[in-house]
This record gives structure tokens, C-alpha cells and sequence, in this order.
């Protein structure tokens, strides 16, 4: 599900800073390491996001959330207060738009989620619904995964330093 560019890009300079970094022995690779830190602060931000890909993700975590919640009421389940509210707000047109909608709808889904798993044995469609989560974080992970740079796999294993020599 969604992880906002900020906080990966927090979370990759944390690493690089307080577990890469004091690593390190060279003084220069270490300068390296924080001008990449630099680096990367400089983009936190300023990222912008494909408005497609996040209305997709809006668009198929709520049909995620609407289905676990309707086999929940055929099971005769109650829907959690804070889900019944977040979908009337939606269906109301005021539960907002873009990236907060976004992590709006995976935090609702995510509680959705439990609370189907929760009650799995009383929802006789429970297989059916856990087929189409399972399907759409697949969808949103592999487009997400399409996305990325392939790894630079000969560089780590075999760097041009050891090459020469």
C-alpha cells in the first residue's frame, strides 16, 4: 500500500546517516554518503505524484473497502464506527481528494482488512473477498515495482576498483 515519498526518502536518509555512514572508514566514501543525504533532502518535497496513479489507487482500495465491508454485512457484522463515517463522508463527496484521500482510503481499507480477517469465519464469502485484496496489493505493488530502475547488481558485486586489479 502507499508510503508517501517523504517518508521513504526520511527513512533511506535514517539508514544512510545512522547505520551506513559510521560504517565507513574512508573520510572521502563518507563525505559521499552525505552528499548523497543532501542530496536526497533537497528532493523530499518536491516530488510530484502521476494524479493517475493515485486516483487508480483511490479508486480500487475503496472498491476493496465498499466489498470487505458489504460481505461483512451479509455475515450480519456491524461495520466499525470509524469505517461507517469514512464511507458516508465518501459517498458524501467530503472525504477530500489526492494524496490525503489516498492514505485515508489504505488506512480504512487496513482496519477493514482486520476486521475481516477478524471475523473470517463467520463471512461465508470471506475466500472471495480475500482473493480481491490480495489481488489489488499485488496490482498496486507490481505497478509500483514496474516502476523502478532495475538494480545495479554488477556495480555491488563486481566494482570497477576490483575489476582493474
Amino acid at each position: 500500500m502507499f508510503m508517501s515519498t517523504n517518508l521513504y526518502l526520511s527513512r533511506l536518509n535514517e539508514a544512510l546517516e545512522n547505520v551506513i555512514a559510521p560504517e565507513v572508514e574512508s573520510d572521502e566514501a563518507r563525505g559521499q554518503v552525505f552528499a548523497v543525504i543532501s542530496l536526497i533532502e533537497q528532493f523530499m518535497g518536491r516530488i510530484e505524484y502521476k494524479h493517475d496513479f493515485i486516483e487508480q489507487e483511490i479508486g480500487s482500495g475503496v472498491n476493496v473497502l465498499k466489498r470487505v465491508i458489504e460481505a461483512a454485512g451479509e455475515a450480519g457484522l456491524d461495520t466499525p464506527a470509524e469505517i461507517g463515517e469514512f464511507l458516508q463522508k465518501l459517498d458524501d463527496g467530503k472525504a477530500g481528494s489526492g494524496l490525503a484521500l489516498c492514505d485515508k482510503v489504505d488506512e480504512m481499507a487496513c482496519m477493514a482488512i482486520d476486521f475481516l480477517h477478524d471475523n473470517r469465519q463467520k463471512v461465508g464469502s470471506y475466500k472471495e473477498v480475500d482473493k480481491m485484496i490480495r489481488d489489488h496489493i499485488f496490482k498496486m505493488s507490481g505497478r509500483d515495482m514496474g516502476l523502478m530502475k532495475p538494480p545495479m547488481i554488477e556495480k555491488i558485486s563486481r566494482p570497477e576498483k576490483l575489476k582493474k586489479s
